[in-house]
Order: C-alpha cells, then structure tokens, then sequence
C-alpha cells in the first residue's frame, strides 16, 4: 500500500501547491504521483520558462 508522504519543503512553491490541491480533492496517491511526475516533465521540456513565455510562442 503506498502511504502518501508529506508536502517536501524543498520543492518548489508551485508543486507543493498542485500537491496540496490534489490531496484537497481526494484523489488517489498514484494518481498524485502520475500528475506530479507529467507536471514536471512538461516544465523541463519548456525548460523552465513561465507561462506567459510558452504561451507568447
């Protein structure tokens, strides 16, 4: 059974964020896991830039 771990402090503001509004909506630990791990997959393609970069592009 995965026990979901606390919100690490050493992430970064906008995933602890995302985290805690999963967590809000009750949806299931792998699933936690799975939008995490997209999320930060998408940041490193657009390699770090904010939003209003990609979305001027």
């Amino acid at each position: 059974m995965d026990i979901p771990t606390p919100l690490n402090s050493t992430s970064s503001q906008f995933l602890q964020k995302f985290t805690a509004f999963i967590r809000v909506r009750g949806l299931s630990y792998a699933t936690e896991k799975t939008y995490l791990h997209w999320v930060k997959r998408f940041i490193l393609f657009n390699q770090y830039r904010s939003m209003d970069e990609i979305s001027t592009n």
